[in-house]
This record gives C-alpha cells, sequence and structure tokens, in this order.
C-alpha cells in the first residue's frame, strides 16, 4: 500500500498540472423538501443521519403516535427495540426490520415486519431488498463538488476497525472521485458492494499515472462510478426502499417524454431513443405536427418495447410552445422531459437527469455542456465544457427535464421558436432553479439543412463559437457513457 500511496502522490501532482482548473465549492448544495411522510427511527448515528434528511424523522423517545413508519435495525442500535415494534403494531404504524450487519445472534422473530438488507447482509436473505445509506446527496455530490472530477482517492482501510469501505467510495464516487484500490484482503470488500464503485490498480500499476494525465479518461470511469452511488447507496435511494418495502408510497420516478415533431420519417427514431432509455418508467407522447401517423405505428412500438404510449395530432398552423403544452397536458409521468425527434439520447439519458433530482432542489435538469454534431462536416464538438454539474440561466433545449406540475404551472408560451428560452426565464422569474448535469448521454444533432431546425444557424457559425476542440466521426460511442 506504501508504494501505491507514492505512486498516487505523484500521480496527483501530475493532475495539479495537467487537469482542469477546479472551481470553488459552494458551502452546501440544496436539495429538495423532506418527504410528506412522519418515520421514526432506532438506527445507528450514521444511517439515522443521512436519512434524516429524506423525510421528517424522529427517534424512539417522541413516541409512536403520529408516525407513518417506524425503522429499526439488527443488531439492535439500543435497547428498547421489541417495545418499539410492539407500540407500531398496537397504534397500526408498519415496520421495517433493517438487518444491518453480519452477527451469529439469529434475527428476531417479528411477525408482520417487513426485511430489509445491507449490501453486507444481502447474501443470507435473497430476493430481499437492499438499502445501503452510505451517504446524503446534499453533502456529497458533483454539484458541490464543482464539476466531475475531483482527483484521485486511495482506498485506504485500516483494518476491520477502520471506516466502513462502502462508505468511504460511495461518498467520493458521488462526488465523481475516481476510487483507487490495490486490493486488500478485508472481508468488507467480499461480494458486490463494491462493484461499479472501486477501481482495482492490483494487476495494473500505470492506471493512476494514466488518469492523471488524461480528463477524459478520468471522467469516463467517473460517471458510472457516480451513477452507481446515486443509484444503489444513497439516503434517497435507502428511504425509497424502505418505504416500498413497507408498503407505503415512496416517490413516483416516471417520465413521460414529450416528443413533437413535424417529419413523419423520423418517428421510428423517436421510437429507438426512448425504446433505448434504461430509466424505469417511461412514456412516450407523440405529437404529430400537421400529420396523421401511419396505421401501424403502435405496432411498430410495442415491437420495439415501448408499451406506454399517447399520440396525439395537431394542425401545422400551431406553435411548438402550443403543442409542448398539449403533450404535457396529456402525460401521466411524474416527470416532463422535452425531446427532439432528431437528436441523440444515450440509455442512462433520462435516468441521470432524473436523479439529479434527488441533491438539487432544481426547478428544472437539463444539459448546458453538451456535444453537437455536424453532419455536414462530420464533426463532433463539445459546448459550454465548464457548465457540467452547475446551476445556470439555460441548458439545451432538447434537454429539458422536470417535474409535471413545474411545467403544468409555468408553461410554455405560444411561439414558434426561444419557447426553451423564455420558459426558463419564467421558471427563474419564479424563483426556480435550472441544474446543468454532466455531457454524456446526449448529442444535439445537426443536419445538414437548417429546414427542421428552429434555430436557423450555420455550421460554420456553430464553430466559430467558443467550444471544445473537435474531432471527427460519429460520436454516439463516445458520447454514451
Amino acid at each position: 500500500m506504501a508504494r501505491f500511496q507514492v505512486r498516487l502522490r505523484a500521480a496527483a501532482r501530475r493532475a495539479a498540472r495537467l487537469g482542469r482548473p477546479q472551481p470553488s465549492r459552494p458551502a452546501t448544495t440544496p436539495g429538495p423538501g423532506p418527504r410528506p411522510v412522519r418515520v421514526v427511527v432506532q438506527l445507528d448515528d450514521r444511517p439515522a443521519a443521512v436519512l434524516a434528511e429524506e423525510w421528517t424523522q424522529s427517534d424512539a423517545a417522541e413516541g409512536v403516535p403520529g408516525a407513518d413508519l417506524v425503522v429499526v435495525q439488527h443488531p439492535a442500535a439500543r435497547p428498547g427495540r421489541d417495545a418499539l415494534v410492539a407500540a407500531a403494531r398496537a397504534a397500526g404504524v408498519p415496520v421495517v426490520l433493517w438487518h444491518r450487519q453480519v452477527t451469529p445472534e439469529p434475527l428476531p422473530a417479528l411477525a408482520d415486519v417487513a426485511l430489509v438488507a445491507t449490501p453486507a447482509t444481502a447474501d443470507e436473505h435473497p430476493g430481499v431488498p437492499v438499502a445501503a445509506a452510505a451517504f446524503a446527496q446534499r453533502r456529497h455530490n458533483p454539484g458541490r463538488a464543482g464539476g466531475p472530477f475531483q482527483g484521485l482517492q486511495p482506498l485506504v482501510l485500516d483494518g476491520a476497525a477502520g471506516p466502513d469501505p462502502v462508505v468511504v467510495a460511495a461518498q467520493a464516487a458521488a462526488a465523481g472521485r475516481v476510487v483507487l484500490s490495490e486490493g486488500t484482503d478485508d472481508p468488507r470488500l467480499e461480494g458486490p458492494a463494491l462493484d461499479g464503485l472501486v477501481l482495482d490498480t492490483t494487476h495494473d500499476p500505470h492506471l493512476p499515472a494514466a488518469l492523471a494525465r488524461h480528463a477524459e479518461l478520468r471522467d469516463r470511469y467517473a460517471q458510472p462510478a457516480l451513477r452507481r452511488a446515486h443509484t444503489d447507496l444513497s439516503g434517497a435511494a435507502a428511504a425509497r426502499t424502505l418505504l416500498r418495502a413497507a408498503g407505503l408510497p415512496s416517490g413516483d420516478r416516471s417520465v413521460s417524454a414529450v416528443v413533437p415533431t413535424m417529419r413523419p420519417e423520423q418517428i421510428d427514431h423517436v421510437l429507438d431513443l426512448v425504446a433505448r432509455q434504461a430509466h424505469e418508467r417511461v412514456q412516450l407522447v407523440l405529437v404529430a405536427h400537421g400529420f396523421e401517423p401511419a396505421a401501424d405505428l403502435r405496432a411498430r412500438a410495442s415491437d420495439r418495447g415501448v408499451s406506454d404510449l399517447v399520440v396525439l395530432t395537431a394542425d401545422r398552423s400551431q406553435n411548438l410552445g402550443t403543442l409542448m403544452n398539449r403533450g404535457v397536458d396529456a402525460a401521466d409521468g411524474h416527470f416532463v422531459a422535452k425531446m427532439d425527434d432528431d437528436n441523440f439520447y444515450g440509455r442512462h439519458y433520462l435516468g441521470d437527469l432524473v436523479r439529479t433530482f434527488d441533491w438539487t432542489g432544481a426547478a428544472v435538469a437539463g444539459k448546458w455542456a453538451h456535444y453537437a454534431y455536424l453532419q455536414s462536416a462530420g464533426a463532433t464538438f463539445l459546448r459550454f465544457p465548464a457548465a457540467e454539474h452547475r446551476f445556470t440561466r439555460l441548458v439545451q433545449g432538447g434537454t429539458l427535464v422536470m417535474p409535471r406540475d413545474v411545467a403544468v404551472s409555468v408553461r410554455f408560451e405560444d411561439l414558434p421558436r426561444r419557447v426553451d428560452t423564455t420558459f426558463l426565464d419564467k421558471v427563474a422569474a419564479t424563483g426556480g432553479t435550472v441544474y446543468s448535469a454532466d455531457r454524456y448521454n446526449f448529442v444535439s444533432v445537426r443536419s445538414t439543412s437548417t429546414a427542421g431546425h428552429t434555430w436557423k444557424i450555420t455550421d460554420s457559425e456553430l464553430l466559430a463559437l467558443a467550444s471544445g476542440e473537435p474531432f471527427f466521426g460519429e460520436p454516439w460511442t463516445h458520447a454514451e457513457v
């Protein structure tokens, strides 16, 4: 491990010379308001502190009356667990037993109590929901860190009494750090808990130096680890799992993709981009602008796995803002995504943007740092590279994602162009914020003809604007991370 530390320090010095400038970190990142539930917990201090941001939380001393849920752990965090469970049963309050530590002590025989495991105890309970609560997003997120790359962090373990390696790795990965390990015999690393979070350099001693030298390489390792941390190991994810185990509403994360199009030849592309999404629940609201869709549209959608489809038709004389409002009104999802009929959206596009609402408290999320592909020149370049994981005034119009109630209350203006900019100005006027996420999983595609674009700008004008150095060739594989 000492040799590893020397190599890591040298890599960090090279990163300081070669890496991108790091902005100052804000003191805190505003998050969403707590869920409207009261939860009584009897847990160890760390998970209790992490979950306290997710709902109105109290401990056993405040009593069960008025609670929506009671969460206790095994082994017991402190005396009185069984009495708390009995009081919850008497009051008709659901109880979740969280098996948090491997122990020879058998699980208590608590009838009518839901069971949730941790990554460390999951193997003992196949099929049981797993929750970690390794970190709280308001303190560990890429927005607070100031961008996706914040350095190379070793996973240093000091025996079984040292810090929980899952917590250490998850906190670092959630903020965008690349977490490195040289391997260890620590039994706490057995199993899948650290899969996707940590790079083991045991058999690749040059990897730290390579990561220090190449910013793009760092980011491409950091992005999947960040996604894994926020998806599986965060306080928000744990709260959802615990509520769901108790049969309580856990927070609707469904998305309605609203896609207006005046080009019937693009419909198959739209079906493909929605079918590609890895997010759990996606509805397509297709607004056919000036034409009647083909009779086999639903069959084509079904063949691709798009089962939730709403089809609207609109007269060619209607403006884009009106089409968007009609799509929002017809949408069923908790979130609404404005998507274009000709851009590229990677499989993690919707999931990554929806996840940012767990820590930002933003009214709208999208991408201001983004790739643009010019079909005529075969050139791809990165626009606004400094605008990753920042609160910004604008995001790209084809990347607006927001809670549906924001779209319903703000409304798009009945305009043929500048619809997105005007909408975001209205969001700002109401006090809402706009969050620009990472640059990946989206490409703005500029066809040779500008006839289908509301922004009539030439390729040369785009290339003349400030951007990253272009590369040539199709960008789909590069952008999908």
